[in-house]
């Protein structure tokens, strides 16, 4: 049984998926599987999911769903994961060939719950640059949830870290919002009795044109503000 557990959600990213599967592709480390899962995409990105399975039926699984977002993608994937451990891709972003055997050396090396890297920002044009660790810090739940929150070393994104999968159990990305990652993260660190951080920046994440980050304001960013009264709650 594989250790280790990828999970894509793919909606619309057919111009870029074929980088990110080919990333996870070239991983060092062997002992992974990869879900990518079909949220009702319209575009051909199924086709390419269907090419890339029949290549790699070992390493590749595909799901489709019936279309609910990001979140919703995530959750369907979690079930169907067979790694102990599970790590989230974005469709439209590439990783380090290190990507996963650093996340995983992290975790067994330290007798962590979650392992965390750092992300190079990119834009269409940009020349990415991955860089491996010069600092290493291991955390306790409330600071890593206080670095989490205040966003101080590490951002509060489900991708570029990896975790226990079973923390997923009772623990699910809330479906039809925006900033879904913002509204389990705190949850999620805080079943974990140790958690470790690298700067080692080996995921590469794009800004696309009419992303959640560059689209323009609707009445869906207010999301935040209702996630934001619910850990006040939390911790209050």
């Amino acid at each position: 049984m594989k250790q280790l557990s990828i999970i894509v959600p793919i909606y619309n990213t057919e111009k870029y998926l074929r980088k990110c599967v080919d990333s996870l592709l070239e991983q060092d480390l062997d002992d992974y599987e990869i879900l990518l899962i079909n949220d009702s995409s319209p575009d051909s990105s199924i086709d390419i999911m269907k090419e890339y399975e029949e290549k790699f039926p070992n390493i590749i699984r595909i799901f489709s769903k019936e279309n609910g977002g990001l979140g919703d993608t995530r959750n369907f994937g979690i079930p169907y994961a067979k790694g102990k451990y599970v790590t989230f891709v974005d469709s439209d972003d590439i990783v380090s060939c290190k990507y996963i055997e650093t996340l995983y050396s992290l975790i067994k090396n330290n007798n962590a719950d979650i392992s965390i890297c750092n992300c190079v920002h990119c834009f269409d044009d940009t020349d990415i640059q991955f860089s491996m660790s010069t600092y290493l810090e291991v955390l306790d739940s409330d600071s890593a949830i206080n670095n989490l929150l205040y966003q101080k070393k590490f951002l509060v994104s489900a991708w570029s870290k990896m975790y226990r999968r079973r923390f997923f159990e009772d623990v699910i990305f809330p479906v039809g919002m925006l900033y879904e990652d913002s509204a389990i993260m705190y949850k999620i660190f805080e079943k974990a009795k140790t958690i470790v951080y690298s700067n080692a920046k080996i995921y590469a994440y794009f800004h696309r044109n009419g992303s959640i980050t560059t689209q323009k304001f609707d009445a869906r960013n207010f999301d935040i503000l209702i996630i934001a009264e619910e850990i006040f709650d939390h911790y209050s």
